[in-house]
């Protein structure tokens, strides 16, 4: 049953989240029940739960205290459940590829089968061979591991590349890459994987295999584009559940 307490009740706990067709019809209740009283005593305190109703959002919490006093309702609750609502902007967001040629003479991997991967460590040794830093490539592979794409996405130091997973498979998937493969080089010429490249190797792929995307291989170069090492042969296990 509908009540002056029980209007109040709702006005201090309900009325500043609901939505404008609610407080409409909150409001119409109160005409409603106003209609309906003939205490005098009710009628000043459904009159004044009215006007605060009918408040605008920036002067409620000034409109509200009356009604608290009147209804015993903790002036707390109800100026902090009274205050503007917060507003933030949605934005948005859209992500653009952009190819571009590689600055190199010759690219004869791009757009050839990469099922040896001595294609794609000539390659590779052409780009970063010869860089005096680690630098850390991701090829990207159509379903016919045909090479569409090349993408740097670290550069490190002298002995050292980090290799961030979202980094390699970002660029995957904005390529829309069915697979990849990893390459960097090493400025010693010493092409020899070390531990970090292995078990970086290793959580690159458990993670493409989340994507469904193959990690194929990762390649270690150097300036000699015959000098190379293959994780995918050298270390098959890398690359097995």
């Amino acid at each position: 049953m509908m009540t002056v307490d029980s209007l109040a009740q709702q006005f201090a706990t309900e009325f500043p989240t609901m939505t404008p067709r609610q407080q409409g019809a909150f409001r119409g209740n109160l005409t409603w029940l106003i209609g309906k009283t003939t205490d005098a005593a009710a009628l000043q305190r459904l009159y004044t739960l009215q006007s605060a109703a009918q408040a605008k959002p920036h002067l409620r919490t000034t409109a509200v205290q009356p009604v608290a006093e009147i209804f015993g309702t903790s002036l707390a609750a109800v100026s902090e459940a009274s205050q503007p609502v917060k507003r933030y902007s949605v934005y948005q967001t859209r992500l653009k590829l952009e190819r571009s040629p590689l600055a190199i003479a010759e690219n004869p991997a791009i757009g050839e089968h990469a099922g040896h991967p001595e294609r794609v460590a000539r390659l590779a040794s052409q780009l970063i061979g010869s860089e005096a830093q680690e630098h850390l490539l991701v090829f990207l592979l159509d379903v016919r591991n045909v090479i569409t794409g090349v993408q740097t996405v670290h550069v490190g130091t002298t002995s050292q590349c980090v290799i961030k997973v979202a980094d390699i498979l970002r660029v995957a998937l904005l390529g829309n890459a069915s697979s990849v493969i990893l390459a960097h080089n090493h400025p010693s010429g010493n092409v020899t994987p070390s531990p970090e490249d292995e078990s970086a190797t290793r959580e690159v792929w458990r993670a493409g295999q989340i994507l469904d995307i193959a990690v194929l291989d990762h390649l270690v170069v150097s300036d000699d584009p015959s000098q190379f090492t293959s994780l995918a042969i050298t270390r098959k296990y890398l690359f097995r559940p």
